[in-house]
């Protein structure tokens, strides 16, 4: 198992008992490398049967993904997780003595290899280019991922812009940026909204983010100031679970919009504004536009 942050290892022994485990609950406390409690998240275990001394041959492995709650605590089933070596059912109970070896990552939507179906798709370009998408005002766009950062297993795959998934609960984080410029504007405030979705093919949404508290930009307190110009970067981000029934092929749409508040006093004044999927920078190496995680937890 991969692990950002940390793996630690914890055997236990098991007595040897006349009626043989069907399955084995396990419940422990998450905690980072530093010893803190990792509470409200999810992490990725990767649980291993030895047989006869905790150095002895894996004759049963699995990988299993949790969420921990607000005191660091999950729960797993032994022999209901992503099998890796061996069958549950063909452990030998009678052979002896048993050990349970767990690793841990504390990073299972962001770990680069957890034993199960993932993926990481990304919108690059390289340093100082424009984003390949093209955000139209107050439409909804799709991101277009033009890059495969990494996947492993069958479940997920990518045609151009749109995602399939098989059947199956995924774990789903995704993230967009964007950028807004502003000129000739005279007194007033102009309201900048962005939204970030998973959408099917029939254009039903599977998985929002709220709308952030919309972007204000306070463009002159008091009398005019025409040629002005703003250029502001913003970005959006989801995060949630999906429970996918039936195979479904889904895309990453980006919502922009502004409008002027006509509420004040003073009149608005003229403005125009461009919206774009990100404000490229010469930085000396390619820039990420948006990207997506996707991991498949059973």
């Amino acid at each position: 198992m991969k692990s950002i942050l940390s793996i630690f290892a914890l055997l236990l022994c098991i007595t040897c008992y006349a009626q043989v485990p069907q399955l084995i609950n396990y419940q422990a406390v998450a905690r980072n490398a530093s010893g803190n409690i990792i509470a409200n998240q999810t992490v990725s275990i990767q649980l291993s049967i030895r047989d006869g001394s905790p150095t002895a041959t894996i004759v049963y492995q699995e990988n299993d993904t949790a969420t921990t709650n607000q005191f660091g605590l999950f729960t797993v089933v032994i022999g209901a997780g992503q099998v890796q070596v061996g069958t549950f059912s063909g452990i030998n109970w009678s052979s002896g003595n048993k050990y349970i070896q767990v690793g841990f990552d504390p990073t299972a939507a962001n770990s680069g290899n957890v034993g199960t179906d993932y993926a990481v798709f990304s919108e690059i370009e390289n340093s100082g280019v424009a984003p390949p998408t093209v955000l139209i005002d107050s439409q909804w766009v799709p991101r277009q991922l033009n890059h495969t950062d990494d996947i492993s297993g069958t479940s997920i795959a990518i045609n151009g812009n749109q995602i399939t998934l098989q059947p199956g609960k995924y774990h789903v984080s995704a993230s967009a940026q964007w950028g807004f410029s502003v000129e000739n504007v005279g007194n007033g405030l102009l309201y900048l909204n962005g939204i970030l979705k998973l959408a099917d093919t029939s254009n039903t949404t599977i998985l929002i983010g709220q709308a952030e508290h919309p972007f204000i930009v306070n463009v002159q307190p008091s009398g005019y100031l025409y040629g002005f110009n703003s250029i502001e970067s913003y970005s959006n981000s989801i995060e949630g679970i999906l429970t996918i029934t039936t195979t479904t092929t889904l895309t990453m749409q980006h919502y922009i919009s502004a409008y002027p508040n006509y509420s004040l006093t003073a009149p608005v004044g003229s403005y125009t504004y461009t919206t774009n999927a990100g404000i490229p920078m010469s930085i000396g190496e390619n820039e990420v536009y948006s990207r997506i995680l996707i991991q498949k937890i059973n």
